[in-house]
């Protein structure tokens, strides 16, 4: 994977998530058959829980809202047109996740033309050859998704933030952060960073504000009003639902998933941003 050097301070980037379960999982490993794949599109109900049984005994969610029927739900329909749902990376066998092991057996099954491999993200850089395997490596072999982030970074209204360091690539195996339309010198510069989907379980841990505050306030914040405000409710909203905070509420995140892992190219509707958030509440 790439390496940066920070000048004169170094900065840490990226993650994401958004919806609905706790996810107790029974077992060692995410070693999961195959067949219990979740195609985007396809009907299930989702109960109070479902149970998925694996190699090593039993994964079960537990569903912690109403009962879901997943072909008409947008965390589970194909919203872009490079044919993914959300579920595609937060298979439900997988523990809202996703395992190697599943990822393997989707490029086996179906010669790597699942849209989890699209190029967008599933490939170690768009610009690589997409029909051959190893420009899919770290997705095969790690489970690591391309995530790419721009450069200078941008504020959630999209103003350009003015960067506190320089940023030089001395490390770069995949090509992607010195290729000349995806890398740092391209007409829309990024720096690409790699990373397996996060459990999407147990939301209202990430989103809620204990008693007011968040578990990690006293490391962070001496004033409470210093904390991000929901942009619907202005309410203060908890800072751990992505790694690097930089969008504080699901329908944030939603939105922001949409136009890059899914490639949509209408935005969600406010009635899908709407079904979303009162499955996580």
């Amino acid at each position: 994977m790439s390496s940066f050097s920070f000048r004169p301070m170094s900065g840490v980037l990226l993650v994401s998530a958004s919806l609905v379960f706790s996810a107790a999982a029974m077992s060692r490993s995410a070693a999961y058959d195959v067949s219990q794949w979740w195609g985007p599109g396809e009907e299930h109900v989702i109960g109070e829980a479902i149970e998925f049984v694996n190699a090593d005994g039993r994964l079960r969610l537990i569903n912690a809202g109403d009962p879901i029927n997943t072909a008409d739900h947008p965390f589970f329909k194909p919203l872009g047109k490079n044919g993914r749902a959300c579920v595609t990376c937060h298979q439900p066998s997988d523990a809202m996740s996703l395992s190697v092991k599943t990822i393997r057996a989707r490029w086996d099954a179906t010669g790597g033309q699942d849209p989890l491999f699209a190029a967008i993200d599933g490939a170690n850089c768009p610009s690589l050859p997409q029909r051959e395997e190893a420009s899919h490596s770290l997705l095969l072999n790690k489970g690591l998704f391309r995530i790419a982030r721009p450069w200078p970074p941008r504020a959630a209204d999209g103003s350009v933030i003015e960067p506190e360091f320089d940023l030089q690539v001395i490390s770069d195996p995949t090509g992607c952060n010195l290729d000349p339309k995806y890398g740092l010198s391209g007409k829309d510069a990024a720096v690409s960073v790699y990373r397996r989907p996060r459990p999407v379980a147990n939301m209202k841990y990430m989103l809620s504000l204990p008693h007011g505050v968040t578990p990690h306030e006293y490391f962070m914040y001496n004033d409470k009003s210093l904390l991000p405000t929901d942009p619907d409710t202005g309410e203060f909203v908890s800072v751990q639902l992505m790694s690097d905070g930089r969008l504080p509420t699901l329908r944030g995140q939603a939105t922001d998933a949409g136009s890059t892992h899914l490639e949509m190219i209408a935005k969600l509707t406010k009635e899908e941003l709407r079904v979303a958030s009162v499955n996580v509440v």
